[in-house]
């Protein structure tokens, strides 16, 4: 059909959502941009249906010999998609197919079966009722009717959305990863080599450190800026020295940012450990972290390599917080210091709420991740801020993520403007718990989207070309400042 605008549609233009590995309830929470209308008034016909197919991903060789296994579909008509309130949860029963249905029945008569030997075995023997009960709760899931939940926002909505974003990449702070790679550069590879046994690695206590030195800052630039209406210390300490109107205007650019940055719409992270960490010591005192909290994305991500041990995890969903803090307790009782301020410290991390947001599967990649498959995962990642009604973000990620970042998502009148920056930051690491704001351009093509990038809190680019950290410890607030927090000043 002839849309209004001269655009043709035909009876099918799919969109893909991306395989889940190994999830019995998977969640996507990922946008499409639909070419076609979803309602009358924006040239639907009533007779049109929006279709989801639901498949499960077997490996290559299956799928050749038997083809795509279809699990089911949800078909909607556009009288009913009208009636559906702008973003709000649809939720719709699953057809399934005759394939699905069978063996959905032989899952629950087996599951029956294995309850009943497991009763009996309890009456004989008296085990414990654990796995009986593990077993009870996987029946009752597989006895609810599966359905589908979806949100939908009309083109008329969606083109009122703000077409420039800010968002605020912050590495994470010194793994223990991190650490080891250093000591291997020392030789000093015992302590090292048993990293290589392990996974999905902690901070290391200078990490903390480096999380809690932004923790005080962020909370430095919110008092600041509420004392001083906008013209804090921590904002003027975020720029170079300079004269008359160029320092003004300077320093109102970086208030701006700062302001921005407390202000965030949304907070993500990667769900691997050390990211996930720094989210929560970093973002402690952070307003928008206290009132909505952290989303896991498993889009943010660091790249798989080779040898890579700490781009490999063990836990899904509630379980990756749970870790995070154990582990991030286990550090700090590691340090043999009782210091009453890390108790407070904590006490602020475990009240921040995290989502488990994308992670309810193995998000992970078991295998080297190429270069073709990270382009498509960060392109993901602006499709979704693009198509969000929001305009400031906070990713909490990784050194390679950034890189790639910056190396083909930067348009052409910013590499011109900020050549020595971007270059840095496409070749050089962002130091941990560095800073960088960039500026999104909707309405160009995603791969040339970012017009601006500024780095924040102190870090800069030194006279030989090298992106410099902010400095330890707490450095860039005054000591007054780490009084009223209470926070650790590195050891």
């Amino acid at each position: 059909r002839v849309l209004p605008g001269g655009s043709v549609i035909g009876a099918s233009t799919p969109r893909l959502w991306p395989v889940l590995n190994n999830s019995r309830s998977p969640v996507w929470r990922l946008r499409r941009l639909l070419e076609w209308p979803l309602s009358v008034e924006e040239g639907a016909s009533p007779d049109d249906e929006l279709e989801l197919s639901v498949y499960d991903k077997d490996p290559r060789c299956i799928t050749l010999l038997f083809g795509l296994d279809f699990i089911g579909h949800v078909r909607i008509p556009v009288s009913e998609l009208s009636k559906a309130q702008h973003g709000k949860v649809v939720e719709l029963p699953l057809r399934l197919s005759q394939r699905a249905r069978q063996a959905r029945l032989r899952d629950i008569c087996f599951l029956r079966e294995q309850e009943r030997v497991l009763l009996m075995r309890r009456e004989r023997l008296g085990d414990d009722d654990r796995e009986s009960g593990a077993l009870r709760a996987e029946l009752e899931r597989l006895l609810v009717q599966p359905t589908v939940s979806l949100r939908l926002w009309p083109y008329s909505v969606h083109s009122l959305w703000p077409r420039k974003k800010w968002i605020f990449l912050v590495r994470h702070a010194e793994s223990k990863w991190n650490e080891a790679e250093h000591e291997l550069m020392c030789c000093t590879r015992i302590k090292a080599g048993a990293l290589l046994r392990n996974i999905d690695h902690s901070l290391s206590l200078k990490g903390i450190d480096q999380a809690a030195a932004l923790a005080a800052k962020v909370k430095a630039a919110e008092l600041g800026l509420q004392c001083q209406g906008g013209a804090c210390a921590a904002g003027r300490a975020l720029v170079a020295k300079q004269d008359g109107a160029e320092l003004a205007d300077a320093e109102q650019k970086d208030a701006d940012l700062v302001r921005g940055f407390l202000d965030v719409d949304e907070i993500w992270a990667s769900p691997f450990c050390r990211a996930l960490q720094t989210a929560l010591v970093a973002l402690q005192h952070h307003p928008v972290a206290k009132r909505a909290g952290i989303e896991l994305r498993s889009e943010l991500r660091e790249r798989k390599t080779f040898i890579g041990r700490d781009t490999l995890a063990a836990y899904q969903g509630e379980r990756i917080l749970e870790n995070a803090h154990a582990s991030l307790e286990k550090v700090i009782a590691g340090a043999g210091q009782e210091d009453p301020r890390l108790s407070s410290m904590m006490s602020r991390v475990k009240a921040l709420k995290v989502d488990p947001g994308t992670t309810r599967h193995e998000w992970w990649n078991e295998t080297a991740e190429s270069a073709r498959a990270l382009d498509a995962r960060v392109q993901e990642v602006l499709v979704q801020l693009k198509l969000s009604p929001h305009w400031k973000f906070m990713l909490v990620t990784h050194s390679l993520l950034i890189q790639h970042l910056m190396a083909r998502y930067i348009s052409p009148c910013c590499q011109e403007e900020c050549s020595e920056l971007t270059r840095c930051l496409a070749s050089q690491k962002l130091p941990n718990c560095g800073v960088v704001a960039i500026r999104m351009d909707t309405t160009t093509d995603v791969h040339a989207c970012i017009d601006q990038v500024r780095l924040m809190f102190g870090s800069a680019v030194d006279e030989f070309g090298s992106v410099v950290p902010p400095g330890d410890g707490l450095s860039a607030v005054s000591e007054e400042w780490s009084m009223e927090l209470g926070l650790s000043t590195g050891r």
